[in-house]
């Protein structure tokens, strides 16, 4: 038992004023937009071992052809809401404070995406999830030109190659994408017919059945990380209402063998910061996060839901899986500044509930709460 406090900062500011903005609208269902619905398109295959350089050019390093979606409906794919990438390689140099830190794009078909490759550190071998919305390579402003091209593309064939870009150019900076790893890429969009292939309920990855004029779906629903990493999972919420989406509730519920103070498990602050108003474009980014402590046991594995509520949407809720375990591999990290404001901001807006091992908590408004 425990009071959900929501005392001061951003945290209940945030909630009041997504609350006041729910109480103001009329009290009816938005309609779906004719002819639209979510789609959810995922490939997994190997990496081609490539051991070459970024200034080469436009580097292929998928394996057989690329990334296959035969059986799933790409060719009902109208439009493309996000592009989502897990990886595998070796000194790619693109980690912040590296030299060619947001200067390697993801290139699909040949196509500069314009979605940055950050995060792959100097010398060391590294697994990154990547999800953002197609974009100007120059600028890197969402583009529905350069997500059109990738449709078009996929849609030709059902396959996609992957491939990098660098404007590090000529470049001897070295890199490899080692052919024991594979490579997984999601692509979140939207059917021009209305047979939407994904979102189905159930799963890491979708957050209904695919009806509806709302969806959420996780890019990185299963993770894991040695005692004291930050777990960031990301997401996309789109929105096909035609107007703003006001979300009303967030629920986070996780089942893990372990003592709860091993872990802060909350809201990332920048989906706090939408204050639960998502723009037709939807929202593409980090929803919530699990800081290990440093004394968290080896070994530790939890799965948990995350459910948001839209009472004046259809459907008037939306909840994807995931999970995450404490590994054994790499040296005991010191959280970075960011994370440790994550940390003090979850510390004073958390609320858990032991019983077992079953930690469940919701956010509805800044009223206290009494679990």
């Amino acid at each position: 038992m425990c009071r959900m406090c929501l005392e001061g900062g951003r945290v209940a500011r945030s909630l009041l004023m997504a609350v006041v903005i729910l109480a103001a609208m009329t009290p009816v269902v938005l309609p779906r937009e004719a002819g639209a619905a979510p789609i959810t398109l995922t490939s997994t295959v190997f990496q081609n071992g490539v051991n070459s350089t970024i200034g080469n050019g436009n580097v292929v390093f998928t394996a057989a052809g690329g990334w296959n979606f035969a059986g799933q409906a790409f060719a009902s794919l109208a439009s493309i809401d996000s592009i989502t990438i897990t990886m595998t390689l070796f000194d790619l140099d693109t980690a912040p404070g590296n030299l060619d830190f947001n200067k390697v794009t993801l290139g699909l078909d040949g196509i500069n995406t314009g979605v940055l490759l950050n995060g792959f550190p100097d010398a060391v071998q590294s697994t990154q999830t990547i999800s953002g919305p197609p974009q100007d390579p120059a600028t890197h402003i969402p583009s529905t030109s350069v997500g059109d091209s990738i449709a078009s593309a996929l849609k030709a064939d059902g396959r996609l190659t992957g491939s990098l870009f660098s404007t590090d150019r000529p470049s001897n900076n070295g890199f490899q994408a080692p052919a024991t790893f594979s490579t997984t890429l999601m692509i979140n969009g939207q059917t021009d017919d209305g047979s939407g292939g994904g979102g189905g309920g159930g799963g890491g990855n979708g957050g209904g059945e695919g009806s509806g004029n709302w969806n959420l779906s996780l890019t990185n629903p299963n993770q894991g990380g040695p005692p004291g990493t930050l777990l960031v999972f990301n997401g996309v919420i789109s929105n096909t209402t035609g107007s703003e989406l006001v979300l009303d509730a967030a629920t986070l519920g996780f089942d893990i063998l372990t003592d709860p103070s091993y872990y802060i498990l909350d809201l990332d602050p920048a989906f706090i910061d939408t204050l639960g108003i998502i723009p037709t474009s939807g929202y593409h980014g980090p929803l919530f996060f699990i800081q290990w402590s440093l004394l968290a046991p080896l070994g530790a594995t939890g799965a948990g839901t995350f459910e948001v509520g839209a009472a004046l949407a259809d459907p008037v809720s939306r909840t994807v899986e995931f999970s995450a375990s404490v590994g054994p591999t790499g040296a005991v990290p010191v959280p970075e500044p960011a994370s440790l404001i994550l940390m003090a901001i979850g510390a004073v807006s958390i609320c858990r509930r032991s019983r077992a091992s079953r930690n469940r908590k919701t956010r509805r408004g800044p009223a206290p709460v009494t679990q």
